[in-house]
């Protein structure tokens, strides 16, 4: 999964915008854990970077990137070997992997993703994800020939990758395709959970488009639509010509990479869009068609809730006529909510962000459910860890169970202790809560454990494992260090996905895709029977009997939502499914599999510690042109000052781990020498960057002359000195709603030295006479901060939907030899408030505050109101209120293909600004405007976001109208 940074950006700063005042930063540290260790672990093509504590993941990470490395190439039509970095972390429980171009690595966690979000039919996490990152690892690296990259390829190598970029779709179907053709049966096109979703999709009034499937999605579900309808994309252009097409696409796109994905289809790779976006929903419909009438009658379902954007996951009876059930929406918080069954009515019990399994228990006995969430490591964005949680089913309190315990699934046991599953690198091993702490029940090498079920009455404990690309149903002998297993439903060729147990313990539901499609089952314990409860055209999976074993809940896929249904329990009416076919597993030595770790060919090879100042490491990354030219000079006469053309060079880079980032520019202009550079530093809680200038620019002054008049001249200033910067960001909430503080502190010690057209060093006098130096020296402070409270944000909000977001920054001169020393402050405070919440309309109040004992101390755009821009602001304080509402009309979430130009969502605004001065040196009355107007939410080559605004202000006080146009 790659990054999708802001290249557009940076490119064009580095390109077009090499004027410029301060380095373009092509490469920023990366904050991980104090105290994390790495070691390095090499291959023939790749430097293994891991966290101390993953050498097994790494040693296989190794092996199978290493073992695809030929395919991979040949797909992508990479013709050089190479070496890459890739990071092996340890310390974040979502999971992930994902490639960069800046700098160019890849970096995937060690952990396994949880839940059934990927195939469970590869042998392990690392076989998952490595050839799936292998692939973009490729295709950033691949060269296109004679073009815009070919030129900037000998001087900033990883700017030049970002030219293979392309579209997101193409670029993850080539990674999902590739995964799919790995093992029989593996990869999410083979998935049953996975193309449900391009199912759905295929049968709609309207379709997803060429574009749809090229660019990710901006506010409708599935948001993983880009890897859904682009590996569809992708299959379909690769049965046609074996992917040349697309590579040379790639080829083009890397030419000349402005002109969008739509014209490399069409001029590189040979594919008119009109033609290729109807071949593709035809391709699309015809499959999704021909699968559902392979399946023969389908069940009737008729949902309980179903709305659109909503996901309705894991019900569980809490008597006969309520559920439990986990959900989210597009207007709707993630949380516990409570459901009557007769009627759909949905009441909250509790605000939580599950982990992506939504995987929850009950006990009812106690009167409680325990469910996993990550919490974010204060100190570090990167490291967030599962911790599960008690959460009380009368009053909705919710009190951890564990605090750092990389635990999920949490169960209770036939005993009374708490059962959970704990992350121990790619494996999940099975401990208990004790008063002492967590103890293990399993020592397992390969194979992840997702649930463990106790029947009701104690007798039996149902495990669903996956492991050696299968996934299924095992009976555990519970006992702490010496658990072991036994398969009991499992299928070849098939996967289970979750299950549970009816409250008298006869049934055990679970959902399968015995037919590529996930369905529900049950097995009636007591004659060993099998019978399958739907036949659906997308899915089914999670059920639940109600307590009097009449009603059945499960939840069943349509396209952009997961419905609840509940419907008659019909064991008797079910079809049955040989029991013969469950038995796959007895076939097998699990014990054996379960216990073997993975053995490789570079077992002999030794790890060094990583060390980030290694000159192969730290070696610049990039080089570019550096040209500085002040545009104001064109109209200017001969006669006045002009610095003319600066020219030199630039350099950046990083370590692979970020730990150190650095940029220098170095320039010649009016005669002299001048440049600036920058070093940040990743290891450090206060996050320092440490920047030196010496940088020329033209500015007006007004000069007194000795007839006691004053002219204005123009002329060159010299800046030299240093700033130092702190930072320290705090997370304190990171889950439904978001609470964090960020604090900052920036010093400024600089000279300035004034300069005529000759060069010629200007000296100026004070008021009292006294003529100042060369070089006249100013030291100044600025700290920052701000701080969010209970911020929270649907996916179709514009704006949060509640909480409150306080900033302030400030500035004082601690010294300066020119002037009196100036202070000042803005404090902006925004409360966002859930008043129309359902229709995602946001509203906004705004309070601010400025303080000055000077003007000009600040740009005051932003504080004023809309139409007084340019109104000057002296000595004093002032108070900004304002308020704003956001209206959304409709989210098209389209584009098109041949303009890089994608609409996500089209807005009403409305606003109310005023400043009014408090106390203020002279006189100046207060000002305000109001106004509305349209906005949208746009991408610009399918992954720059820009919102754009255009409107109409009333500038009350002057009665005028006053045009608005905000990005």
């Amino acid at each position: 999964m790659p990054v999708y940074r802001r290249w557009i950006v940076l490119l064009g700063l580095l390109l077009v915008g090499t004027v410029q005042a301060q380095s373009v930063l092509l490469y920023e540290p990366v904050y991980r854990p104090l105290g994390t260790q790495y070691l390095v672990f090499p291959s023939a093509h790749f430097d293994v970077i891991y966290e101390a504590g993953l050498e097994a993941e790494a040693r296989e990470m190794a092996f199978v990137l290493e073992a695809y490395y030929d395919d991979a190439a040949a797909l992508l039509g990479v013709e050089r070997t190479y070496r890459m970095p890739v990071v092996l972390n340890g310390h974040n429980d979502r999971s992930n992997g994902f490639v960069t171009a800046l700098p160019f690595k890849q970096e995937i966690e060690g952990i396994s993703i949880k839940g059934n979000v990927l195939s469970t039919r590869f042998h392990s996490w690392v076989e998952a994800v490595g050839p799936h990152e292998l692939v973009h690892a490729m295709q950033f690296n691949r060269r296109g020939g004679p073009g815009l990259g070919a030129l900037l390829r000998p001087f900033v190598p990883d700017l030049a990758r970002v030219f293979n970029l392309g579209s997101a779709g193409l670029a993850e179907g080539a990674a999902v395709y590739f995964e799919s053709n790995l093992r029989p049966g593996a990869g999410r096109l083979n998935h049953a959970l996975f193309t449900m979703r391009n199912r759905a999709a295929a049968l709609e009034d309207r379709p997803w488009t060429l574009t749809q499937a090229m660019v990710p999605s901006m506010f409708s579900r599935p948001f993983n639509r880009h890897y859904l309808a682009g590996s569809s994309l992708y299959r379909l252009m690769y049965d046609e010509d074996e992917g040349r097409s697309f590579r040379k696409t790639l080829s083009f796109q890397y030419r000349l990479p402005f002109l969008g994905t739509g014209a490399a289809l069409w001029l590189g790779g040979g594919r008119a869009p009109w033609t290729l976006n109807r071949q593709f929903k035809d391709a699309m419909r015809a499959e999704a068609e021909a699968k559902v009438d392979a399946l023969g009658p389908l069940t009737e379902v008729t949902p309980l809730l179903s709305t659109k954007g909503r996901l309705y996951r894991r019900p569980r009876w809490l008597d006969a006529e309520t559920l439990l059930v986990y959900a989210r929406g597009y207007a709707l918080r993630p949380g516990l909510y409570r459901v009557e069954a007769a009627t759909g009515q949905l009441d909250r019990l509790r605000h939580l962000l599950l982990t992506e399994d939504a995987y929850y228990s009950l006990d009812l006995d106690e009167g409680v459910a325990y469910g996993a969430r990550y919490a974010q490591e204060p100190l570090t964005e990167r490291a967030r860890i599962a911790d599960v949680q008690r959460v009380d089913l009368r009053t909705g309190a919710a009190i951890p169970v564990t605090r750092g315990g990389r635990t999920m699934a949490a169960v209770s046991s036939p005993e009374g202790a708490v059962w959970m599953l704990q992350n121990d690198g790619q494996v999940v091993q099975w401990v208990a809560q004790t008063p002492d702490g967590l103890v293990p029940y399993t020592r397992i090498e390969r194979g992840l454990l997702k649930e463990i079920l106790p029947s009701p009455d104690g007798q039996t404990t149902a495990v669903l494992i996956s492991v050696a690309g299968t996934q299924g149903l095992f009976t555990a002998q519970p006992r702490p260090q010496e658990t072991t297993f036994a398969p009991w439903l499992v299928f070849e060729g098939a996967t289970i996905f979750d299950a549970s147990w009816s409250a008298d313990g006869r049934f055990l539901l679970f959902s399968a895709d015995l037919n590529g499609v996930a369905n529900v089952y049950a097995l009636d314990t007591t004659t060993d029977q099998i019978r399958q409860l739907t036949n659906v055209a997308f899915g089914a999976m999670e059920p639940s009997l109600s307590p009097d074993g009449t009603q059945l809940a499960f939840v069943h896929y349509e396209h952009e939502r997961f419905e609840l249904v509940v419907s008659p329990f019909a064991w008797e009416d079910a079809p049955s499914i040989p029991r013969r076919l469950a038995r796959f597993g007895e076939q097998l030595d699990w014990t054996r599999i379960l216990n073997t770790s993975i053995q490789t060919r570079f077992d002999q090879a030794s790890a060094q510690p990583y060390r980030s100042l290694r000159p192969a490491y730290l070696r610049p990354r990039a080089w570019y042109p550096v040209l500085r030219y002040d545009f104001d000079e064109v109209d200017l006469p001969d006669e006045v000052m002009q610095l003319g053309l600066g020219v030199g060079v630039g350099v950046q880079g990083t370590d692979p781990l970020q730990r150190w980032t650095y940029a220098a520019e170095g320039f010649w202009q009016k005669d002299r020498p001048y440049g600036q550079a920058t070093v940040q530093l990743g290891m450090n809680t206060v996050r320092p960057q440490l920047s030196l200038f010496s940088i020329p620019e033209a500015r007006s002054f007004r000069i007194a002359t000795s007839d006691s008049t004053s002219v204005v001249r123009r002329l060159g200033v010299q800046e030299r000195g240093a700033s130092l910067l702190f930072t320290r960001p705090v997370t304190f909430v990171d889950d439904v709603f978001l609470t964090r503080l960020s604090l900052s502190l920036q010093t400024f010690i600089q000279q300035e030295r004034v300069f005529d057209d000759d060069g010629n060093t200007l000296r100026f006098v004070r008021s009292d006479g006294e003529v100042l130096p060369d070089f006249i020296g100013s030291w100044q402070l600025s700290p920052f901060g701000f701080f969010l409270w209970r911020l929270q944000q649907n996916p179709r909000d514009l704006i949060p939907n509640t909480g409150l977001v306080l900033s302030s920054t400030a500035t004082f001169d601690l010294w300066n030899e020119a002037r009196d020393l100036r202070a000042g402050a803005i404090t902006r405070l925004n409360a966002y408030l859930p008043v129309f919440m359902g229709s995602n309309t946001g509203v906004r109040l705004g309070l601010g505050w400025l303080t000055q004992n000077q003007g000009g101390l600040y740009n005051l755009d932003a504080f004023l109101p809309t139409g007084y821009e340019d109104r000057f602001l002296g000595e004093g304080d002032f108070l900004r209120l304002d308020a704003e509402v956001v209206v959304p009309l409709a989210y098209p979430d389209r584009g098109t293909a041949l303009i890089p130009f994608y609409l996500g969502a089209v807005y009403l605004y409305g606003l109310g600004e005023a400043v009014e001065p408090i106390q203020q040196v002279g006189t100046a009355p207060g000002v305000s405007s109001i106004g509305a107007g349209l906005g949208a939410r746009v991408r610009v080559f399918g992954s720059l976001p820009i919102n754009v605004a255009v409107g109409l202000a009333y500038v009350v006080e002057e009665q005028r109208l006053a045009p608005v146009i905000r990005f």
